[in-house]
């Protein structure tokens, strides 16, 4: 049984707009004439041969002006080597206007594009979501995708809201093709070049060693497929995102209606078929990559970094600003205190706790954090305070998270020089 064909019929509508100095070509006969004195085409009533393909031919004057032509191709028969003979009809007839400098030739109508067009979505869709299935899996296998429902306090609740975090099964389906590949592909530092020289200012030249050195690796961007991919992988990072990017540019033409020729589609299937082994390969090793608990926090970040980063009210900043406070001076904590923070825990019994006994001598105190909190926490309290007072607010929620981080950071240090000893 033959294979139904997608398209039973192409049309390609085109109109001819004549150059006024033009001296031939200027009617329907006179240009049917120079098409004939070619030799490659013969025509008769509305048949146009070419190649010994049979096309339906009609032309027409377009307005009363008769500044212009109206031609219509039509063929009947649209399998491959037809459509590839179609192609050159329209070149040949683009070559025959330029050369005898008659006109401009505009499409109106293109089936041969919507053809291949038709012919490269299910490729592209296919590799896409390969793409969309390697970054749900690596997440979900290291990471897990409710990490930021189930880490969120009962107090953060309109954050919750405000964030809109779209559903697991489906957030990777709302993210731009184009932007798939930044998770894995773009060169993050895992540490800041002020937080690296709080570490290492303190010691003296005898104390460097190779945790030192280890640190100083640290500040080399590189990104999460040569840290976690590459060492199994052997397929270079700069061919997957050039490629990627290639096949960005027809994936548009697709989408935005554009001239899609079979020389695009065989280079998008070239694409796909250097691509898609390599993603192949990347999910199966996705259950074997091991990740420290110190990097899956990183890991999430730079997730929504990419993905859901938007352009964000002044309310949205200051909500996120107030949250990313009290998860350092959760870490604080948990980075003197032995014990976990059960569920349920009241976030003023930590906040009280850091700043009294942690760092009780400082300009804040937890009563200052616990106050821009109730703003968040407070239905309606944030709709009172004008963006400029908003924006101050935001400063301070900055200002007490360095306080914190600069702790963090000297503990730290104290611990690794108990160590030594």
């Amino acid at each position: 049984m033959s294979k139904k064909s997608i398209m039973p019929k192409c049309d390609v509508e085109m109109l001819f707009i004549i150059n006024k100095n033009a001296m031939i070509g200027k009617s329907p006969d006179s240009f049917i004439k120079i098409l004939e004195s070619t030799d490659e085409f013969k025509i008769s009533d509305d048949c146009l041969i070419f190649n010994d393909v049979d096309f339906k031919f009609h032309i027409s004057e377009y307005d009363n002006k008769k500044d212009s032509l109206f031609i219509k191709i039509s063929l009947e028969n649209t399998n491959q080597n037809n459509l590839v003979t179609f192609s050159k009809v329209i070149r040949t007839f683009r070559k025959v206007s330029s050369e005898c400098k008659i006109g401009q030739i505009q499409l109106i109508w293109d089936d041969i594009s919507k053809y291949y067009s038709i012919q490269a979505y299910p490729l592209i869709h296919e590799v896409e979501n390969l793409m969309r299935k390697l970054i749900t899996k690596f997440m979900l296998l290291n990471v897990g995708v409710s990490w930021t429902k189930t880490s969120i306090p009962e107090e953060f609740t309109s954050l919750r809201s405000s964030t809109k975090l779209p559903e697991d099964h489906n957030m990777m389906y709302q993210v731009d093709f184009i932007q798939l590949t930044n998770f894995l592909f773009k060169a993050y530092k895992e540490i800041d070049i002020s937080e690296l020289i709080k570490k290492i200012s303190p010691l003296e030249f005898n104390e460097l060693n190779q945790e030192t050195f280890d640190e100083l690796k640290r500040i080399v961007p590189q990104s999460n497929w040569d840290k976690y991919f590459a060492p199994h992988i052997e397929a270079q990072q700069k061919k997957i995102t050039e490629s990627w990017e290639k096949l960005y540019e027809y994936r548009c033409k697709i989408a935005h209606n554009r001239d899609f020729s079979k020389a695009d589609f065989d280079e998008t299937s070239r694409l796909i078929n250097e691509i898609s082994p390599i993603l192949k390969k990347a999910i199966e090793k996705t259950e074997s990559i091991n990740i420290k608990e110190t990097d899956k926090n990183e890991l999430a970040d730079q997730f929504e970094d990419n993905f859901f980063k938007e352009d964000k009210t002044d309310k949205q900043i200051f909500c996120e600003a107030v949250y990313k406070l009290y998860l350092e001076i959760k870490n604080l904590y948990l980075t003197v205190y032995d014990n976990d923070i059960k569920k349920g825990d009241p976030v003023s019994r930590i906040i009280n706790q850091v700043f009294e006994f942690i760092i009780p001598d400082e300009k804040y105190g937890a009563q200052d954090v616990m106050s821009l909190i109730s703003i968040v926490a407070k239905e309606g309290s944030i709709n009172k305070i004008d963006n400029f007072e908003l924006n101050n607010l935001t400063k301070t929620c900055l200002d007490i998270r360095n306080i914190v981080s600069d702790k963090i950071i000297q503990i730290e240090i104290s611990k690794d020089d108990a160590d030594e000893y």
